[in-house]
């Protein structure tokens, strides 16, 4: 078997209407990186096997270019799975859920189980909602609680955008902030079985704040992510978790990979690099309760195992994404087994489509253990056509 040839596309789906734009106090505008292209490539062998990829958002042609290079005119049974050696290390998991999905067509296996098998029968997954007022996250809230959603992640509204932020403003600005208001309308329109992960992204920025506003969640269902910042003193985070009545998160990615993936043209996290290093100090330290997961599938998943020794629950990070990146993180998830907090991989229900025939299915809050070989998924034709951005191209 040899890698023949890659199809790429380039694409620009929407996300739905009403989704990003913010209502209420200190509520910014809409991001723009939620909206930037992304790349679609479908790998080919010399035997009739292929396998589908979706990069992260805003990924550079050439860093798919040299992802393709590097695989063309390789036995995909004979590459070192657990660490490809690809040119590009920002366009990695594009090229990796391809090759996962293409030898699970090939072996005629779920992805999961090349990634070491699961002991799951389902997936959580949570609805999710940027930044609102109270009144508009209970109402979001409310809506997926219908759809059978058990759980919600939201973006906190602190001290938002933190451009507009000075050290003189920011107490000011820090005593009117409405999460905590927000967190227990969503405990009254839902009921408090109902679950949050409220992701601060380190918006919270004082460990006195943080302490404050953790005491003034007690009694709710809410793991708090990321409160502040892990980067300039993770031994804050002991602190605050002795001091709160919730779960404490950390979102371990590492610094140089985002720093990595940034230059190289990609926005957002990264997607290959050994963020093993953040997530011992983390445990060592006692800082988290559970943690946010990412990396490469391979990756996700040695992550997990070591959280997993540690006693440490996680769940996968995303990032608004589409339905082939979406499926990679449904099977890193289900190979994990203290995958057990509910992620947020709802790209067909945010985005005007996720550009693959069947979407994935999400049924009570939870997507069943899929059976289908590879990823799961096939790519729609004609979304692909109504959304991509430039003429197919082949290398």
């Amino acid at each position: 078997m040899k890698i023949t040839h890659v199809d790429k596309w380039q694409v620009l789906v929407p996300i739905r209407d009403g989704i990003l734009e913010s209502r209420g106090r200190f509520a910014p505008q809409s991001p723009s990186d939620f909206t930037a292209p992304k790349w679609i490539v479908r790998v080919y062998s010399d035997d009739g096997w292929e396998g589908l990829g979706e990069s992260w958002r805003g990924e550079s042609e050439k860093a798919i270019d040299a992802g393709i290079s590097a695989l063309l005119g390789q036995d995909p049974r004979k590459l070192p799975m657990a660490d490809l050696q690809l040119l590009s290390r920002s366009a990695y998991t594009t090229f990796e859920m391809a090759l996962f999905d293409l030898l699970g067509h090939y072996w005629g296996v779920p992805a999961y189980q090349l990634l070491g098998g699961t002991v799951h029968k389902e997936i959580a997954i949570s609805a999710w909602a940027y930044r609102h007022s109270p009144e508009t996250f209970a109402e979001v809230a409310g809506n997926a609680r219908e759809s059978g959603f058990q759980s919600i992640k939201f973006k906190t509204t602190f001290a938002d955008p933190p451009s507009l932020i000075t050290r003189e403003h920011t107490a000011e600005v820090l005593i009117d902030d409405p999460v905590v208001e927000s967190a227990h309308a969503i405990a009254a329109a839902c009921g408090h079985d109902f679950s949050m992960t409220i992701d601060a992204n380190g918006r919270l920025y004082e460990l006195e704040r943080a302490i404050e506003v953790a005491r003034a969640l007690e009694g709710l269902n809410v793991v708090l992510e990321d409160p502040i910042s892990w980067e300039q003193n993770l031994g804050d985070y002991a602190v605050l978790r002795d001091a709160s009545p919730v779960p404490i998160a950390v979102h371990i990615a590492s610094k140089e990979a985002m720093s990595a993936n940034v230059a190289g043209g990609a926005l957002g996290y990264p997607v290959h690099s050994s963020s093993s290093a953040l997530l011992l100090d983390v445990i060592k330290s006692g800082a988290a309760d559970c943690v946010n997961l990412g990396g490469s599938m391979a990756d996700f998943v040695r992550l997990a195992w070591l959280a997993g020794e540690a006693g440490l629950a996680c769940w996968h990070e995303s990032g608004l994404d589409l339905g082939i990146r979406d499926a990679s993180y449904v099977h890193a998830s289900f190979a994990a087994p203290n995958c057990t907090i509910a992620g947020d991989m709802i790209g067909n229900v945010l985005r005007a489509d996720d550009l693959i025939k069947d979407p994935i299915l999400i049924v009570g809050g939870a997507v069943n253990r899929p059976n289908a070989p590879g990823l799961g998924v096939s790519l729609d034709d004609e979304a692909l056509a109504r959304f991509r951005i430039d003429q197919q191209s082949q290398l």
